[in-house]
């Protein structure tokens, strides 16, 4: 009898133990973006090709490993007409890249790749909203898998809207080898 008591209680401590292993770190990264970004545009037809980089410095109150860290985000993508919105704006975005995520020791770095399109923010301000994946990390970062959101300020506004953030939202695991 007290045999099966202990082999339950094993059982219900260790899937308890696993769960916790297994689910995922929500962690909110707000980007103060810098302001020597790089924006190149190619015009083809109506269109235009955009390309460039985007800095920034992040901050989170969820992951230490997510403080004052640089961010650095290569893209290219899309600008075109599309028809208007009742926040105003008839020109989309519609862009992808890589974000590189390093801590000051240029040892941690986690590289997400993204896409997004032009929506309206809750203002009626328009911006970028889209997917990201985690591809790979290094240091503290090895191993960690992923995937999140990403909300920003259109490529084209990128350097004289300054006051508009970059937020990440990721679901992230760590290894279970990796204390953070």
């Amino acid at each position: 009898m007290y045999v099966k008591i202990i082999v339950i209680f094993l059982i219900f401590v260790f899937s308890n133990y696993l769960k916790s292993q297994n689910e995922l770190l929500k962690v909110k990264i707000d980007v103060k973006l810098s302001e020597s970004n790089i924006l190149n545009t190619k015009s083809v037809g109506e269109d235009e090709i955009l390309s460039g980089v985007f800095y920034g410095q992040t901050e989170s109150m969820d992951d230490k490993n997510f403080t004052d860290a640089n961010l650095e985000c290569d893209f290219i993508g899309r600008s075109y007409k599309g028809r208007g919105f009742s926040c105003g704006f008839a020109v989309i975005e519609d862009l992808k890249g890589f974000c590189y995520i390093k801590n000051n020791n240029d040892e941690d770095i986690l590289i997400v790749e993204w896409n997004c399109n032009t929506t309206a923010g809750i203002n009626g301000d328009a911006y970028c909203v889209g997917k990201l994946n985690v591809i790979q990390g290094f240091g503290v970062f090895a191993g960690v898998n992923g995937f999140g959101e990403i909300n920003m300020p259109i490529a084209k506004t990128i350097n004289s809207n300054m006051s508009s953030p970059l937020n990440i939202n990721l679901d992230i695991k760590y290894p279970m080898s990796l204390n953070k």
